[in-house]
């Protein structure tokens, strides 16, 4: 499943990302995207085996979340592996 986390500051790194889940070995991938504006990078993350619930966790506590400055949105789709 994946989890969508938007309105990244254009120097995001990976090492970033996976401070927002410390000790978290699900991860199986990160990729940034800008969409033609590097002023709002979206970082998708690819997890294996979690569920539903629990990403839509994830969802709530990242949305409002802070990261340098910048607040966080965070989106679950639904049809999206």
């Amino acid at each position: 499943m994946i989890l969508s986390l938007s309105n990244l500051p254009h120097d995001v790194s990976l090492h970033d990302i996976c401070e927002l889940f410390p000790n978290d070995e699900r991860i199986e991938h990160i990729h940034f995207s800008d969409d033609g504006n590097p002023d709002n990078v979206l970082a998708w993350i690819k997890f294996q085996e979690i569920g539903r619930v629990e990403l839509n966790r994830m969802v709530d506590r990242f949305n409002g979340h802070f990261l340098q400055d910048r607040r966080l949105e965070a989106y679950a789709p639904l049809f999206f592996s």
